[in-house]
């Protein structure tokens, strides 16, 4: 991952934060052999989350940041 961000400028770019930048990669191995589709939101929606779980962000019925990432070595 080169670089993808998307909020305030004056910020670090995921793409140079560890954490995220091993959840984008965790992700994309796990899920290797099943379709992706990206999709985006206008701010304030939510996708539906019907057989999802939530990482990062503090929601209810997800697992933290750290959890996610915790033992990935990608």
């Amino acid at each position: 991952m080169l670089l993808f961000h998307a909020g305030d400028p004056g910020e670090v770019a995921n793409s140079r934060q560890p954490e995220l930048n091993a959840a984008a990669w965790r992700f994309l191995t796990v899920h290797f052999q099943h379709p992706l589709r990206v999709v985006a939101y206008l701010a304030g929606e939510r996708a539906p989350a019907d057989g999802c779980v939530t990482v990062g962000g503090g929601g209810s019925g997800g697992m933290s940041l750290a959890a996610y990432v915790a033992g990935f070595i990608g």
